[in-house]
């Protein structure tokens, strides 16, 4: 929440959070159920820019906006760099009975230029386990 002059503002995205400059490519391939195994693998991958909800604009006429990267949220002053995202996603469920479906996903995410701070990296692997039950 930001407050000026005793006005709070509560910032929410009305759209697609990273704004019109991300180029999102997102595939899934389910394959057939082998028996009772099912599989799908999934590819994300995102090009971010560094605009976003907290970009300024700065006036450069009286008629022309043009924006620029400031950020009054960074704690780094480096950003400038373009953020790439990639997931791979592998997805598996089993019939154990007609109720009962096991399943585990696991998802390796990589992001490089993280914050649209140069040469930072970052990677994480998730595990999901669970089970659908259907009364």
């Amino acid at each position: 929440m930001v407050i000026l002059t005793g006005i709070s503002y509560d910032k929410e995205f009305l759209g697609y959070k990273y704004g019109g400059d991300a180029i999102v490519f997102n595939v899934n391939k389910k394959f057939v159920r082998y028996g009772k195994w099912k599989f799908e693998i999934n590819s994300f991958n995102m090009i971010h820019g560094t605009f976003n909800i907290n970009t300024l604009w700065r006036t450069v006429t009286s008629d022309v906006f043009t924006p620029t990267t400031s950020n009054p949220d960074a704690d780094k002053t480096d950003l400038d760099a373009i953020e790439y995202t990639s997931v791979l996603g592998f997805y598996g469920d089993f019939s154990l009975l007609n109720t009962v479906k096991p399943y585990s996903q696991v998802d390796f995410v990589a992001i490089k230029n993280k914050g649209n701070v140069s040469s930072s990296f970052d990677f994480d692997v998730q595990l999901t386990v669970g089970a659908r039950i259907n009364l």
